[in-house]
């Protein structure tokens, strides 16, 4: 049976059981690591699904520590965040997170039809790039909901402020386009009235 994990840096990774195992073994992943196969409906950590003196051992110090969390400090001028704080304002997002990962793929979707017509092919790969920001922004929130781990936490936010930037941006231009488009019938409009005068 195939297994995934999440890295450190939120890639899935896909591999086998006994590799999963000898990752742990070689402190490749911790406990809290994400795993995840088709029998299962949801990730889960890794000390849930495998047992072991060492797993055992790794989640008894600290159940909730994720990997970025354990192994970086906070940058200067920001301090961790508690990660059952982390899991408690990740699940408010999170209960929106299938929402999240529905609209990227419809915008996905919508973007390689723009695509197949050439002329919209410039606001397709848009569509595209937004629905890949927020399937991301859905992934980092399942982690960060199961893991309390802040910069998944922070990278979500960082990923729907992007997505509600980019649709802001094109809001304005197709507002832009629709206000140009109705000046220039009125405009075509007043011309052909007035040429039917001369006529």
């Amino acid at each position: 049976m195939k297994w995934h994990y999440v890295n450190a840096d939120n890639d899935k990774v896909e591999t086998s059981e006994e590799e999963l195992r000898k990752l742990f073994d070689q402190g490749g992943i911790i406990p809290n690591t994400l795993v995840w196969n088709e029998t299962m409906t949801e990730w889960a950590p890794y000390s849930s699904i495998f047992s072991g003196p060492k797993a055992d051992l790794a989640v008894a110090s600290d159940p909730y520590q994720a990997p970025r969390a354990m192994n970086t400090p906070a940058p200067a001028g920001r301090q961790n965040v508690d990660p059952a704080a982390i899991r408690h304002l990740s699940s408010f997002l999170g209960q929106n997170q299938k929402w999240l990962k529905f609209v990227g793929v419809v915008w996905m979707v919508i973007g390689i039809l723009y695509c197949v017509t050439i002329v919209y092919a410039i606001f397709g790969w848009v569509f595209i790039w937004q629905g890949r920001i927020l399937m991301q922004a859905a992934d980092s929130l399942q982690i960060a909901q199961v893991s309390g781990d802040q910069a998944s936490f922070e990278t979500a936010q960082e990923r729907i402020s992007l997505a509600i930037k980019i649709l802001g941006i094109m809001t304005a231009i197709g507002l832009g386009f629709t206000v140009l488009m109705i000046i220039l019938y009125i405009i075509l409009a007043i011309v052909g009235l007035s040429m039917g005068e001369f006529s």
